[in-house]
Formats: C-alpha cells, structure tokens, sequence
C-alpha cells in the first residue's frame, strides 16, 4: 500500500493528502474506519519516514480520510449500521448498502479539497521523534547521560557485592527452581 501511494503521489504533500485520504475512504467504505486507521497506520509512518516529512501532517489526514470514508456505505460506520436497523426495527424501510453513497462521497470530497487546500496549513510542522532524538543527543553531548549511566554502573557494582542483596537472589532462585519442579510433577 506504501508505494502505492508513493508511485501515485510522489513527493508532493498535496498529492500526498489525496492520495492518503482517498485510500483510507476506499477502504473504509468496506471496512470498519478504526481498522483501516491502524491497519494504514505503519504504511503512513513509512511514508513519513521515507519522504522526511513529519508524520503528523500525514496522519490527520489518514484519520479524517478514514472517518470520511465510512460515512459512503452502511457498513462503513456503526451510527449507519444502528440507523438502518432501526429503521427496519420500526416496521420502516432501512437503508441498503449504497444509499448513503451519494451524500458520503460528496462529505468525503469536501473533505479532501478542505485538507488539500487549507487544513494543511493547519497542520503541525514539528516531528516529535526527531525533537526527542536531538534532546537526546543534546543531553549525551552535555554529559548527563553518560553520567547517569555511570552512576548506574555504580549501583549495580554496589548490589551485586552486597552480601544480603547477593542472599535474596539466590532465595529467589531457588524458590523459583522449587516451584518449577513442582509444576513439571504435577
């Protein structure tokens, strides 16, 4: 699905966003929209991570996209599914698989030109994990974390000398040998 929508969108955010949300609509038309928001999930943080661009400004349109998508069949989303069986509890007509694809796809279209032309400049810019990586080098370069890790070291050297923390391991051990044994006889 991934270069699917690479091949089909390039590298062009716009391209990108319709491309994304009309995948995610498709599949929610026949899916259940929060299964296809995880299943597409990896396939957008790929293309994130391919592409450079924060995955923030892929996935909001992946969940609108999906969200969108279910609202073009009966199966789509749950409020679709209750609605119709209402309808046929009351002794009405209910609703079959496609009446609710003309107004769904009109929704989902008008979702699509939204987010192509103006919810992507309301999108965020910042990439969380590359922020907390450079924190992290940041925080290496000052020495903090080698020196936890240092102080760490310590304490494990410390523990693994001491005489009653040395006792408890093995009274843990053996307990746990004990009850070992004693499930495999049983």
């Amino acid at each position: 699905i991934g270069r699917f929508v690479l091949r089909l969108a390039g590298t062009s955010e716009s391209r990108m966003i319709i491309v994304i949300m009309v995948t995610a609509g498709v599949m929610s038309a026949i899916m259940n929209n929060v299964a296809v928001a995880a299943l597409m999930l990896p396939v957008v943080m790929d293309i994130a991570r391919h592409t450079g661009r924060p995955p923030s400004r892929l996935l909001m349109p992946l969940a609108y996209g999906s969200l969108l998508g279910g609202l073009t069949t009966q199966i789509g989303t749950p409020p679709n599914i209750l609605v119709s069986d209402a309808l046929r509890d009351a002794g009405l007509k209910s609703f079959t698989f496609f009446d609710f694809t003309p107004v769904g796809l009109f929704v989902m279209a008008a979702g699509i030109v939204f987010m192509t032309f103006v919810g992507r400049h309301l999108l965020p810019q910042r990439d969380v994990a590359k922020e907390h990586v450079a924190a992290g080098k940041k925080k290496f370069a000052d020495g903090e974390l080698q020196a936890a890790y240092e102080e760490y070291l310590k304490a494990d050297a410390l523990l693994q000398n001491d005489p009653e923390v040395q006792s408890g391991i093995t009274a843990t051990r053996n307990a746990m040998d004990s009850q070992w044994r004693l499930d495999r006889i049983q």
